[in-house]
């Protein structure tokens, strides 16, 4: 028996039929390997050994599961974590390392590489990096939820519009300085820290957010305060960012141009080092089997933003995790256990709004990051909604009210995880990691 990755149990032989017809490189489900020359049983024995993870918050797996209080938010269902538990079904004496964290630029990577210790026992590693390096939280925050309500919707619009000229700049830079030739080198640094010809990295992409060709989300705000269907208006100010086509076709360029970054490089890694032991894996390709984006709604069948709809694989704030196959949502627990901790603090600490952007740091802990905005729009706006709610939250706080509707949007979890992948997204992650590491032959 087998699990799809949407988590229901399968016979292997129907889900063999099912993946023939739905997509020709889903070969590795959850346990069942289709029979190749490579694997003439239908499961390869070759010894894996160990197992290294490494990565940014796609790696981690931010907010789904249960997610570390620690600066790395790693999260219990990161697609590593699924890898390593599929892996040990078949060998129980392949190890995992991982060493991924959220927040992670190509730098933050690094010191991770240079951490690992176990490399010559490794054959196989799974990445996610270069999400950050493009100022991935940046534009989630100018261009789509825009929470700062003393701004105007012409300034959220310039600096949206100033991020994603930067990390197009970035990306386009074929110098040394730019995000390609730091992607190469950085897989190339993995290569030499194994030191093994049997060693293989599969590097992950992006995945867009949304389908850019429905009409309905025209009238769809993500907006942080007025997040809705049809909204009502914002006349002078203009504050309210709708979900037009324009708009998620651009955002999702934005993803595809990353993407084809990162392919790029892996590329040059392999061309650079004489091998072929780095692999793209076109996690975005997937995501199109089920409808799993914003704005699968040709018909209007539904509203964005609706949180309920579990095929939408992506997280905004406030919504919950979904269950797959072993690992139920956990999200009221864990938003539960982070009101009791900040109530047991005695207050949510505000970092200083005029520095707090400038000490962050490359590699920023999420949350440090979220508070950050959050003590700028409050001294920017001090009546407004941002404002208003952490009043309340603190006096919530001070009267020990672990019921607090206010509390919970300054927990960490809630703050980071937006336009992350829930968990049946970490699913789709480490099913085109197993198609990927089966066509190599190490399945």
């Amino acid at each position: 028996m087998v699990a799809s990755f949407d988590g229901v149990v399968q016979d292997a032989s129907a889900w063999a039929h099912t993946v023939e017809v739905i997509h020709p490189f889903l070969s590795a489900i959850n346990g069942w390997i289709e029979p190749s020359s490579s694997c003439p049983s239908g499961v390869c024995t070759t010894a894996i050994g160990s197992y290294a993870h490494f990565g940014d918050s796609y790696g981690a797996g931010m907010g789904t599961g249960t997610t570390s209080t620690d600066k790395c938010r790693v999260g219990s269902n990161n697609f590593g974590r699924l890898l390593h538990t599929w892996m040990i079904g078949t060998d129980p004496s392949i190890t995992y390392v991982e060493k991924v964290c959220s927040g992670d630029t190509l730098t933050g990577v690094a010191q991770q590489i240079a951490a690992w210790d176990t490399a010559s026992a490794a054959s196989i590693a799974t990445l996610s990096v270069g999400g950050n390096d493009v100022f991935f939280s940046d534009l989630v925050w100018n261009c789509v939820i825009t929470p700062n309500t003393a701004r105007l919707g012409s300034t959220n619009r310039a600096n949206c519009v100033a991020t994603e000229d930067k990390a197009m700049e970035y990306m386009n830079d074929n110098t040394d300085s730019g995000l390609q030739y730091k992607l190469k080198e950085a897989y190339i640094s993995i290569l030499e820290k194994s030191g093994q010809s049997s060693f293989h990295l599969y590097v992950t992409s992006y995945v867009a957010f949304f389908n850019a060709d429905t009409t309905d989300c025209d009238k769809t705000t993500f907006h942080y305060f007025w997040a809705a269907y049809d909204p009502s208006s914002d006349p002078i100010l203009n504050r309210i960012v709708y979900l037009t086509t324009d708009l998620r076709a651009e955002l999702n360029n934005l993803v595809i141009t990353l993407n084809s970054v990162i392919q790029a490089a892996v590329n040059d890694a392999n061309t650079e080092y004489g091998t072929s032991q780095v692999h793209f894996v076109d996690v975005n390709a997937y995501y199109d089997i089920g409808q799993h984006r914003w704005c699968e709604n040709p018909n209007a069948e539904f509203h964005e933003p609706d949180p309920d709809r579990v095929d939408t694989y992506f997280f905004l704030s406030a919504w919950k995790d979904t269950s797959i196959s072993g690992a139920l949502d956990e999200t009221a627990a864990v938003e539960a256990a982070e009101v009791s901790a900040i109530i047991t603090a005695g207050q949510i600490p505000l970092p200083d709004y005029t520095t707090c952007n400038q000490t962050l740091g490359t590699d920023p802990d999420p949350y440090a990051y979220s508070m950050c905005q959050v003590s700028i729009t409050i001294a920017e706006d001090p009546t407004g909604p941002e404002a208003v709610r952490y009043q309340a939250a603190e006096q919530d706080i001070a009267n020990g009210n672990y019921s607090s509707q206010d509390i919970p949007w300054y927990t960490p979890t809630r703050q980071v995880k937006t336009f992350h992948p829930r968990s049946p997204g970490m699913v789709v992650y480490r099913d085109a990691c197993l198609a990927a590491m089966r066509a190599v032959g190490q399945l």
